[in-house]
């Protein structure tokens, strides 16, 4: 699977041998001006079960099955959020 993000404040989970989306994760966020905060980063974890998201100064987990956050973990400042890794 591949993974995309948005400025509409999704994270996608693509099938590459299709090319079709598999799942949509909806980044909750304030809507800005501009519209909804826009999910920066996503990335699955090593369990291939998770991955998580960032978006402003939020990171969640989500549950790839299910497509439900899992944890959610709030950031002092959106910069810290970008890039971040998690590990377990």
């Amino acid at each position: 699977h591949g993974f995309s993000v948005s400025w509409d404040g999704t994270a996608r989970m693509w099938d590459l041998g299709t090319g079709k989306e598999t799942l949509r994760l909806v980044h909750p966020g304030p809507v800005t001006p501009t519209g909804k905060v826009p999910v920066s980063d996503v990335a699955p974890l090593p369990n291939g079960a998770t991955a998580r998201t960032v978006g402003g100064h939020v990171l969640r987990i989500w549950d790839l099955t299910s497509g439900e956050v899992v944890q959610e973990f709030t950031l002092p400042r959106v910069h810290d959020a970008l890039g971040c890794t998690v590990s377990r």
